[in-house]
């Protein structure tokens, strides 16, 4: 008699686990997790050096200075013209790990 309880038990949960795990969605029918940032963020340094499509901006980061590689789009605007050396302000949003610029800043040069 108790055989049979167990037996049935075991059964009863192996039919319960298996019913739930082909009810799950697979992985791929399920939304796509947004990875990138709602909001923007803004970073202003020193313009170190111009790419086709990216420019790197060294930023001073907890006192050390930190380089960080931004990738330009058709849908950037510039203000100012890009040039090594020059002082920036960047709004960027990350997608999928990479930095994209929206807006780019740039000082002009201070007069002497």
């Amino acid at each position: 008699m108790r055989l049979k309880i167990v037996l049935s038990l075991v059964t009863f949960f192996m039919a319960a686990f298996t019913v739930a795990v082909w009810t799950e969605p697979k992985l791929s029918a399920r939304e796509p997790e947004v990875e990138s940032s709602s909001t923007p963020e803004v970073i202003s340094g020193k313009i170190a050096s111009i790419g086709d499509a990216t420019f790197r901006v060294d930023v001073m980061v907890r006192g050390r200075s930190e380089a960080l590689d931004f990738f330009v789009d058709d849908a950037t605007t510039i203000q100012g013209r890009l040039r090594v050396g020059a002082q920036t302000t960047v709004q960027f949003r990350e997608d999928a790990g990479d930095l994209i610029a929206t807006h780019i800043r740039v000082q002009p040069a201070a007069s002497r």
